[in-house]
């Protein structure tokens, strides 16, 4: 067997996590690095200690993941990242892929498939639940659309000023 697969886990509810952990600590190639309740404690232990993969409840109550995310993005080496989450707006799923997250996971799944999910993903896939494509493609769309009524107007501004 290779090295153990490192994974951080974060978030601040401890009910949903302490079952997550039993989980991940049953699997012999999965090795629970950290399991943090924010994201300062989170990226303190990032900066120090190598990580395969980051499993990230994306409400995090008062705190943003985003500054996490920025971080990981910025690393030298790739730390993946799975957001595990109740569920997820179209521009929230949209706004995670771009910064990098590889996977989306809804919590009422099984957790045979998050054990999949991680497994597949550390292969270089991406996983998206079932509702995150759908999620996708909306959130692809509405850019569509504010792009063009932001070219529209640029082009309305500068047909005005032209004719003046």
């Amino acid at each position: 067997m290779g090295d153990p697969i490192r994974i951080l886990a974060l978030d601040h509810r401890a009910l949903f996590w302490e079952g997550l952990i039993r989980l991940l600590q049953s699997e012999p190639d999965f090795e629970l690095v950290a399991n943090c309740d924010s994201v300062a404690r989170a990226g303190d232990i990032l900066r120090r200690t190598a990580v395969d993969l980051v499993l990230l409840d994306y409400d995090l109550g008062k705190e943003s993941t985003a500054h996490l995310l920025r971080e990981l993005q910025g690393g030298a080496e790739r730390t993946r990242v799975i957001v595990i989450t109740a569920g997820t707006g179209d521009t929230i799923t949209s706004e995670v892929f771009d910064a990098g997250v590889v996977g989306v996971l809804y919590k009422h799944r099984r957790p045979a498939e998050l054990v999949k999910a991680i497994r597949k993903i550390l292969t270089g896939e991406l996983w998206l639940d079932r509702g995150a494509p759908q999620s996708l493609v909306s959130a692809s769309k509405e850019r569509v659309e504010e792009r063009r009524s932001r070219t529209l107007a640029l082009e309305l501004t500068s047909s005005w000023r032209l004719s003046l």
